[in-house]
């Protein structure tokens, strides 16, 4: 794990102790994502990095021109990240050599998500792209237009259309929140809105899919229950706090916290 004090942390899980520690010049906010031999993220410092995962030595390194508040996205030979001048980069996870980088032309915050032959992410204008998984080519653009239900009429802070959220998919689907409020099921092919439902809320996280259902989280303290074939709010639970990340499923519990300390589990039916 990274932290905000400039330091990536591995632990040993079953010795409970510091494994090694590696010093970033900045902060980092990226969730790492792991393979066989190393661990990959990026930081505040405007590099990518990869570090191996026994002995948190330094494999390689990317200089970029933004901060990576994201996630990266691995495969079996690439790594996939986003940076918040708008770039998105392609590179061999074995030697960090550059296969592509793309500008989408706007700011993003979102984590890059793979599907098939493309790679989806959203920037902070309100639009969603599907990218060419081989060529970083942008294959379609998808703009959002402004909530209009009662009270998101503004666009800017706090109701500002922005695709913040990672997107989620079930590989059939693609399935994505916005900044004001507005819960689509897209079609990965061509960008094409599947069903479409519009809230009051702020959505920050990323929609949790399963069989049957989505569930969204909310800045604006409620969770929403989704038929996931028609975009049905099957129910709308109000909770204490604003909800920043997605719900996980433990079990047969739904999992959350909120920003004013509130742990929730409920109880989710048998085909989720």
């Amino acid at each position: 794990m990274g932290g905000c004090d400039s330091v990536f942390y591995a632990f040993d899980f079953n010795k409970k102790r510091l494994q090694w520690q590696y010093k970033l010049k900045n902060i980092t906010v990226s969730s790492p994502q792991v393979d066989a031999h190393n661990v990959y993220f990026g930081s505040h410092d405007q590099a990518f990095y990869a570090l191996k995962k026994k002995t948190g030595r330094l494999k390689w390194k990317i200089e970029t021109g933004g901060i990576i508040p994201s996630s990266p996205a691995i495969d079996n030979e690439y790594v996939y990240f986003t940076t918040a001048d708008s770039m998105i980069y392609c590179a061999h996870k074995k030697n960090g050599h550059l296969v592509w980088r793309t500008s989408i032309g706007h700011n993003t915050w979102s984590s890059p998500v793979l599907m098939d032959n493309h790679v989806f992410v959203g920037d902070i204008e309100g639009n969603l792209y599907a990218i060419d998984r081989n060529s970083g080519r942008i294959h379609w653009k998808h703009p959002f237009s402004s909530n209009q239900t009662k009270g998101s009429e503004e666009v800017t802070g706090a109701k500002r259309l922005m695709v913040v959220s990672t997107v989620a998919t079930d590989h059939k689907f693609v399935y994505v929140n916005t900044s004001d409020g507005q819960i689509e099921c897209i079609h990965p092919e061509n960008g094409q809105i599947n069903w479409r439902v519009v809230t009051d809320d702020q959505i920050y996280a990323p929609p949790l899919v399963t069989p049957n259902y989505l569930y969204v989280t909310t800045m604006s303290e409620h969770l929403h229950i989704i038929n996931k074939h028609n975009g049905q709010i099957l129910q709308s639970i109000p909770v204490t706090g604003p909800v920043y990340a997605s719900p996980v499923i433990c079990g047969d519990r739904l999992c959350f916290g909120t920003e004013k300390g509130m742990f929730y589990a409920y109880i989710t039916k048998p085909d989720l």
